[in-house]
């Protein structure tokens, strides 16, 4: 199975494509600090920044639990490919680690 993840901005509404969305806009957002504005979420500065919180470590082992249970399941299901689009307030895109 060939999975897609994206990243989007609800501004902007939800991705059609999509087979599982996920909001993170709870996370700490990096556009609220000055030098992090104008960079985006594939700039290692902003990944550090968002992956330094507890809840965002928490959140990503809850997440690949969640992902290792059910994709063998779509899988199973005979689903070929998944999207997975990954929700915030700007839409810039971000790493995964």
């Amino acid at each position: 199975m060939t999975v897609s993840v994206t990243s989007f901005g609800f501004k902007y509404g939800l991705p059609l494509e999509a087979d599982l969305v996920f909001d993170v806009r709870f996370m700490p957002n990096p556009f609220y600090m000055e030098d992090l504005r104008p960079r985006t979420g594939l700039d290692q500065a902003v990944a550090d920044y968002v992956f330094h919180f507890p809840q965002t470590q928490d959140y990503m082992r809850r997440l690949e639990d969640l992902l290792a249970f059910s994709l063998p399941l779509y899988a199973e299901e005979g689903k070929t490919s998944l999207t997975i689009a990954v929700g915030c307030t700007g839409g810039t895109t971000a790493p995964w680690r």
